[in-house]
């Protein structure tokens, strides 16, 4: 997979905290892309494992590093300049399957 697709929307990435915005308590989190490049920057949500928040459910073990249940959380929106969503910083944790990418394509928009 290239660069241009592993930053598509629906690509979940594992992010250290420096590259969301530094002040997350958490030293990485699962982040979903949710709308593609513009001007060299993605639109992501981060994922919590606070099940009250209001975004997209995803069961553990989905993907890679999902070991619990959580929300992409669109409170939890951050703009991430694409030069800095890749590795070694960031680890690509694969694309988010069905239903759940439907689901999160349809909030994005609704937004």
């Amino acid at each position: 997979m290239g660069d241009d697709d592993a930053h598509q929307p629906g690509n979940v990435w594992h992010a250290p905290s420096f590259v969301l915005s530094g002040g997350d308590v958490k030293p990485g989190r699962p982040v979903v892309i949710v709308q593609g490049p513009r001007y060299g920057r993605v639109q992501v949500w981060a994922r919590t494992t606070q099940l009250d928040e209001r975004g997209i459910m995803t069961p553990a073990r989905l993907l890679p590093r999902l070991t619990k249940p959580g929300v992409f959380a669109y409170r939890h929106t951050h703009s991430i300049d694409v030069a800095r969503l890749r590795a070694p910083a960031c680890e690509h944790l694969g694309m988010l399957p069905e239903p759940y990418l439907g689901a999160l394509l349809e909030e994005w928009e609704r937004r």
